[in-house]
């Protein structure tokens, strides 16, 4: 709003034009709209958005100029000229319709844009020139837009995207084309997509539902089908480096180099296959992980002077160590190992099934065996060997049973009694006060011995008393006491023999069943005569005077049963020993055993057999037939390292009863070190590598099969016959050989060169080559310069030189037979593979 010539309510798009009073002369009609001496920016598109008061008069605004007035490019035009000396004063109004259709614009500049927004009067659109518009930011060209279409300078930047993510420029060399976001570019057609160079040359076609193609001068080199891809021409690398990840595409599987971990990733069930037939495999099923040898060979995991870890990811679990112990761990902590003299457990053993010792086989504890435990095949023994005690502990009773637990022996109850039974009936125990003997008689402070009857009055014996239940004698007679049940049974001791004694009758020596010597030995059986050197430790506890594991005979019995033998032995009540360990004198070596059959021995050198009682020299043996170590599971075995009956060291890893997932051997009979599945038979041999270096797969173990070597080297590449003259400017060659198949490659510059022929043989190969010398057909091409024949084909000869066939007529240097004599400076280079003899 306006009061005079104040501009009472502000708004930014109100501007005052500046007065043009002292123009009027009564005859001009035409005046320069401006507001602060230039033009407005924006310009004002219609009369419609201006108030002109002329000598106090609103003119009307009238754009066909017959009344009032108009806006003519920058100008004001009146319909008729105001008078000289009348008052002026315009206001150009903001309005909604700011900008209608058919407005013109003064053309405007850079640095002051015809059509502008708000305060930002340095930004927006001007005209360029006739056709051209520009738009300018800040007052600096940012693009133009004319006839040829969207124009952008060097170095402005068309930008697509919230974040512009992508960007098209030129920096008045290079143009670029930029995606700087996470996301993918595409460029979509409805038909076929060309990449072209010089205007008119294709260098990339997609084609619609078809092929890519990659062109060299306009020819297809290389192209995608609908099964892969296809290169016209020959591929040629000295080495691939893919940098970034890389894709391999099965029919079910992938495998992908994982560039930003470095990890070369197989896809569930995608194998790393190894071998002519896929022999080994090494893959992932989505559940489990598998080494699979389908092979008869063997399979071998080797270490040449470093250790073998079996690992998780932050634990070890088995370390095999050359010329050293094989160890097993638990939660990261050693739990076995082997030694040289046999094998050491650290920690508890809890076995899943029972363990068999062979008869003799002893159970040795102590640094110096001082404990043994074992059965001789007869009876079963615990000895203690070592000065100290021998403590049998427990933390409430100790109780012996008979066989099948259904009836006591014997009781030893922690803060209480010891009983003692005959047929499941107590007849002897201790009290708090002293023994009570089958419940009636008992033991008591009150006298030095009290004997009570079954009625409860009881007499005492002293001694010098015969007869009845307890006797003590004075010595005259040598005997200083003696417990009697009407003769059954004597407790007898002589002080002459500083012996005990221990008699079912009377004493008088034809019965006696046991004798402590001074020494604490004790002397059983028929032989109680000590100072012969011949007599047997024995201790029995049976329900008969059967030692031997008869029937009714001993469930425990530590003795030495026989000359030969002292062991421990552990039997039932039915006709043979259940268990045994027992020491072999005569050939120093503890057996354990069962059922009366030998199942471990530990000789003297610390050699370990089980199942075979007879072990090798620095053997340690598990099983029968085949000398091995077993680790094995409920049903079959898991782990076997084996010297089987072929005489082959070997390494089983099983799983199942169907057969072996992973074999190693050594066969013996010819060096030979085998892979294999299927427990090593012939349909699982799967790599072989032959004694003499060679390496056979599958069942061919043919030396003439087997991939024997690799080499690699140089060799002097010649003209050898063909010419009469020659002399040369650079050569070298280079080969590879891997078994009987060679590669060379080979360049060549004559600094002369007089031929006397229309072919040249070249020479010599690094290797004697197999009898290839047809007249027809061709393995090599020569890539030559100057006028030698490029389509001449090379021919490897049984003698180890290559002769150069003509295609068509003419010499194979000059290409023609009429110009022989100048072959200076030209190159002839080859390269291919052969066969050896």
């Amino acid at each position: 709003m306006y009061i005079g010539n104040d501009l009472q309510v502000a708004e930014s798009g109100n501007k005052i034009i500046d007065d043009i009073s002292s123009s009027f002369n009564g005859s001009t009609t035409s005046f320069a709209l401006l507001v602060g001496g230039a033009a407005p920016v924006p310009f004002p598109i219609n009369t419609q958005q201006i108030y002109i008061s002329v000598n106090g008069v609103i003119q009307e605004p009238d754009p066909t100029g017959s009344a009032g007035f108009k806006l003519l490019g920058n100008n004001i035009v009146f319909s008729s000229a105001p008078s000289n000396g009348h008052a002026f004063f315009g206001v150009i109004l903001s309005g909604a319709d700011y900008v209608t259709v058919g407005t013109e614009f003064p053309a405007g500049s850079a640095t002051a844009p015809s059509i502008t927004f708000g305060n930002d009067n340095n930004t927006g659109l001007y005209s360029v020139t006739g056709g051209t518009m520009g738009f300018t930011s800040d007052g600096v060209q940012t693009f133009t837009l004319d006839g040829d279409g969207f124009k952008l300078p060097d170095n402005k930047k068309l930008l697509v995207g919230s974040s512009s993510d992508l960007q098209l420029y030129h920096d008045g060399t290079n143009s670029y084309m930029k995606h700087v976001t996470a996301g993918a570019v595409y460029i979509d057609t409805t038909t076929n997509l060309h990449l072209r160079v010089n205007s008119s040359e294709t260098a990339i076609l997609a084609s619609a539902n078809g092929s890519v193609e990659i062109r060299y001068n306009d020819v297809k080199k290389f192209e995608t089908t609908n099964t892969g891809t296809n290169v016209t021409g020959v591929h040629v690398d000295d080495g691939a480096t893919h940098d970034g990840d890389v894709t391999f595409t099965g029919a079910a599987a992938n495998v992908v180099w994982d560039k930003s971990v470095d990890d070369l990733i197989f896809a569930d069930n995608a194998k790393a296959a190894f071998g002519t037939s896929s022999d080994l495999t090494i893959y992932h099923d989505g559940s489990h992980s598998h080494i699979d040898h389908d092979n008869t060979g063997n399979l071998y995991i080797r270490t040449d002077s470093g250790n073998i870890y079996i690992e998780s990811f932050s634990e070890t679990m088995a370390a095999f160590i050359p010329n050293g112990a094989v160890e097993l761990y638990h939660n990261n902590v050693k739990k076995f190992q082997t030694t040289a003299d046999g094998i050491e457990v650290i920690g508890k053993i809890f076995p899943s099934s029972d363990i068999d010792m062979a008869d003799s086989v002893k159970l040795l504890l102590g640094t110096g065996d001082d404990f043994q435990i074992f059965h001789d095949g007869n009876d079963s023994y615990l000895r203690d060997m070592g000065t100290g005690h021998l403590y049998v502990t427990t933390n409430s009773s100790f109780i012996i049973t008979n066989n099948d637990a259904t009836e006591n022996i014997a009781k030893f109850i922690a803060d209480g009694a010891v009983e003692l039974y005959h047929n499941n009936v107590k007849k002897f125990e201790t009290t708090a006060d002293g023994v009570t003997i089958g419940g009636d008689s008992g033991v008591s402070g009150n006298w030095d011995l009290e004997v009570y009857n079954g009625s409860g009055n009881g007499y005492g014996l002293i001694a010098g008393t015969t007869g009845g239940w307890l006797e003590l004698r004075d010595t005259v007679s040598g005997e200083i006491f003696q417990i009697a049940a009407n003769g059954d049974c004597n407790l007898y001791s002589k002080k002459s023999g500083d012996y005990m004694r221990f008699h079912t009758t009377d004493g008088s020596g034809t019965s006696e069943a046991l004798r402590i010597l001074d020494d604490g030995r004790l002397v059983t059986g028929a032989v109680m005569t000590p100072d012969t050197g011949t007599y047997y430790d024995d201790i029995t506890v049976n329900n008969s005077n059967t030692a031997s594991g008869a029937a009714g005979g001993a469930g425990i019995s530590l003795q030495s049963g026989n000359a030969s033998y002292g062991g421990v032995v552990f039997s039932d009540s039915d006709a043979h020993a259940r268990g045994y360990m027992k020491y072999d004198h005569g050939n120093d070596k503890l057996i354990l055993g069962s059922a009366n059959s030998d199942g471990m021995v530990i000789d003297s050198s610390g050699r370990v057999g089980v199942g075979n009682t007879s072990p090798a020299a620095s053997t340690v043996l598990f099983g029968g037939t085949q000398n091995c170590l077993l680790l094995a599971g409920s049903a079959a075995p898991q782990l076997r390292i084996a010297s089987d009956t072929s005489n082959q060291g070997d390494l089983l890893l099983q799983a199942g009863n169907s057969g072996a997932d992973v074999y190693i051997a050594n066969g013996a009979s010819n060096g030979d070190i085998v892979f294999s599945t299927n427990n090593g038979s012939s349909q699982g041999n799967r790599l072989r590598i032959l004694d003499d270096g060679g390496i056979c797969f599958g069942t061919d173990t043919a030396a003439a099969n087997a991939l024997d070597d690799y080499e690699e080297g140089t060799f002097t590449f010649e003209i050898t016959s063909g010419f009469s003259s020659i002399s040369y400017g650079t050569r070298r060659a280079n080969y590879v050989k891997v078994g009987r198949m060679v590669w060379i490659g080979c360049e060549m510059i004559t600094a002369s060169l007089t031929e006397n022929s229309d072919w040249l043989k070249y020479g010599t190969l690094p290797f004697t080559s197999a009898n290839q010398n047809s007249s027809t057909g061709g393995m090599w091409k020569v890539v030559t310069s100057g006028n030698i024949d490029s389509a001449a084909t090379f021919k490897v000869m049984g003698d180890s030189t290559i002769i150069a066939v003509i295609n068509g007529a003419g010499d194979a240097m000059a290409g023609n037979a009429t110009s022989l004599a100048d072959h200076a400076n030209r190159t002839v280079a080859l390269w291919g593979v052969y066969m050896t003899a």
